[in-house]
């Protein structure tokens, strides 16, 4: 086997860096802009970024700290639908995300956060913003608002580690993730591959409708007189035939403070925002002499999307929960009639759970 750190020069072409490797995979996903702060030591992502973009593929998208990067990748998702990357380097760069990671967390953003530590032949001796155990630990301060968290000491590692990381982000609970790399690994020289990765691999595996449970929900529905659609920040992808059943049923819609803007509010059956801060026409919706069913849809059921629990409106006994999120689903913990996972459609609510209080 040839020493890759050894090379001659007509075999260069062959191999590249770790960086430029990161960065072929972000390609591959289609992922479109990195948003981050440069540093000394993620330097050499960012110089694989600049290639990048000069062949038309990644951007680099420089922000004034790395705080507004990290809100920049969240408002990028909530917008497009698509996983945003936001990237820091080490010591302050990455202790200033912490806050947007934490708030992406709640919220079940999905997000790859890459941050640079100090070469690895340096941890551990007092290095200057030293990321390991030995110091500041990037990973214990990241550890309970990310999905997966993970220090990338070898270049081998670097595929199994982005798939796991890429797969929690955008599985039934999302949010984001972080993958550490000291800046000697982001320099370090691997060969190039023909080989693609696997898209379907990377974002996760989509699950087939299960036919037993998506008739049991039918039948829930249609045994109700009148009902109110709950439209909540997880229907993105099952918009349309959550709108084609509410008009079919005339049945009126309300959605909660993150699902605001999803329904045009010049839509005849919306009415309005229900939770905190919401709108007393979509509390009046909710109420039981005038909805026999709630159909709760990709709702998290949090204090401020339940109007602080409010047992009168959407937790009581005449809601229904369809939601992508196990976790979500688990704040159902009264539900009589629990069912099997289905799904509503390929996109959006790709793993689905129906509970009937």
């Amino acid at each position: 086997m040839e020493d890759p750190i050894a090379l001659t020069a007509p075999n260069l072409a062959r191999y590249h860096s770790c960086a430029d490797r990161l960065i072929n995979y972000l390609e591959q996903l289609q992922i479109s802009c990195i948003f981050g702060v440069p540093g000394s030591n993620n330097d050499a992502l960012v110089s694989a970024c600049a290639v990048s973009e000069r062949n038309g593929g990644l951007r680099w998208i420089l922000s004034r700290s790395e705080t507004g990067a990290a809100y920049m990748a969240d408002g990028f998702y909530r917008e497009s639908g698509r996983l945003a990357v936001c990237c820091s380097t080490s010591g302050p760069g990455f202790t200033n995300m912490v806050t947007p990671v934490a708030n992406a967390y709640v919220d079940g953003i999905p997000m790859l956060l890459i941050t640079a530590q100090p070469p690895s032949s340096v941890m551990g001796r007092g290095a200057m913003q030293e990321m390991s155990n030995a110091g500041v630990d990037a990973l214990m301060m990241f550890s309970s608002c990310t999905r997966y968290n993970s220090v990338v000491s070898h270049t081998d590692q670097l595929e199994p580690k982005l798939l796991a990381a890429l797969s929690h982000a955008t599985g039934p609970t999302p949010g984001p993730v972080h993958l550490a790399f000291p800046a000697d690994i982001f320099q370090q020289v691997m060969a190039l591959e023909n080989k693609q990765p696997s898209l379907t691999a990377f974002l996760g595996q989509s699950i087939t409708p299960n036919d037993k449970c998506l008739k049991l929900l039918e039948i829930l529905l249609r045994g109700s007189k009148s009902g109110v659609v709950v439209i909540g920040e997880g229907c993105d992808g099952a918009l349309i035939p959550l709108m084609q059943y509410a008009e079919y049923r005339q049945w009126p819609m309300v959605t909660t403070p993150m699902g605001r803007g999803l329904i045009s509010s010049d839509h005849p059956l919306y009415r309005g925002v229900f939770g905190i801060a919401g709108h007393e026409s979509a509390r009046q919706t909710l109420l039981e002499e005038q909805a026999d069913t709630v159909l709760v849809v990709g709702v998290n059921l949090d204090e401020s999307a339940t109007c602080g629990w409010d047992g009168s409106t959407i937790l009581s006994q005449r809601m229904i929960h369809v939601n992508a999120n196990p976790e979500r689903l688990a704040r159902s913990h009264i539900a009589e009639t629990v069912s099997d996972l289905f799904s509503l459609c390929t996109h959006g609510l790709k793993q689905t759970n129906t509970s009937r209080y």
